[in-house]
């Protein structure tokens, strides 16, 4: 997890390029909580990712509301920008 405030920690890398060649497209890698803040889908998609991944780890929600939520709203963007989606989650 970052944690801004711990030294030994690993580093926010705000303006870094987004979208990471894998398997011969470019994707939009969104982790958990980023499938459902502005900025992460945003500047991905300014990248132009040719899949967006969505990948999240729901156990601990105990229920079907949270991973819905996240998968719904990654999936609007991705309507929005004609990108395609896949999506993994552990729940």
């Amino acid at each position: 997890m970052w944690r801004p405030w711990a030294s030994d920690e690993t580093h926010a890398y705000w303006f870094e390029h987004p979208v990471v060649d894998v398997a011969g497209e470019r994707a939009a890698v969104l982790i958990c909580y980023e499938q459902v803040i502005v900025w992460p889908i945003l500047f991905s998609m300014a990248d132009r990712p040719t899949v967006v991944v969505a990948i999240a780890n729901d156990w601990w929600a105990g229920g079907p509301t949270i991973p819905r939520i996240q998968r719904n709203c990654v999936l609007a963007w991705c309507r929005l920008f004609g990108t395609p989606l896949v999506t993994a989650m552990n729940t």
